[in-house]
């Protein structure tokens, strides 16, 4: 009963709310004591990224899960401490998203091949400079073959254009800007807002 009118609620229907997040206040008591309240196990990831691989009609989607959650787990614990690394379910469904993608403009291209590709694309992008070598030896490590494969080449036309650009603006271009410049343009097609860290041109 609200404000005087009888509502049937639908028995399926919850409300969740994630009370231990960083600058996220607890949930109000007064809405607090008319639900019954439950704790969640911590989510299995290779469940869910097969799950979703699956659905998307992907081949041996068991194995490449484990590949990529055991990835994940290394890049957790041998990568030094950021306070701006990310390695959770949302990390990893942007992986999944970017995939997908790439997955629809490269048909002929190996799944495996694929997912190495997105991994550098949601992650490397994040990553300070002397984890960027431990980045790809753990890709290598997981992958194989396929994170060689996986190593994007550059089109020469947007190489010339950046090039134009540097010399118009009398700016001296090396490699490593040119790199950043290619990952904050991939970076910038999937995720809606990117915070640039770090002095100008430094990359």
């Amino acid at each position: 009963l609200l404000n005087g009118v009888s509502i049937k609620l639908n028995p399926r229907c919850f409300i969740s709310a994630i009370t231990n997040f960083e600058k996220k206040s607890s949930f109000p008591e007064n809405l607090k004591v008319l639900f019954r309240t439950f704790t969640l196990c911590e989510p299995d990831y290779g469940i869910l990224f097969e799950t979703s691989l699956r659905s998307k009609g992907v081949h041996h989607a068991k194995n490449l899960a484990r590949k990529v959650v055991a990835c994940l787990g290394l890049l957790k614990n041998v990568l030094s401490f950021q306070q701006h690394y990310c390695f959770s379910l949302r990390k990893l469904m942007n992986v999944l998203t970017v995939f997908e993608e790439k997955r629809t403009q490269f048909l002929d291209e190996n799944n495996e091949v694929l997912l190495c590709q997105s991994l550098r694309i949601v992650f490397k992008s994040s990553l300070v400079e002397f984890d960027d070598k431990t980045f790809e030896d753990i890709l290598i490590d997981v992958f194989q073959a396929s994170a060689y494969k996986s190593k994007e080449k550059k089109i020469q036309k947007t190489d010339d254009i950046i090039k134009n650009v540097c010399d118009n603006m009398n700016l001296h271009l090396n490699k490593y800007f040119v790199q950043k410049v290619c990952e904050l343009y991939e970076i910038l097609k999937h995720r809606p807002g990117v915070l640039l860290v770090g002095d100008s041109f430094t990359g």
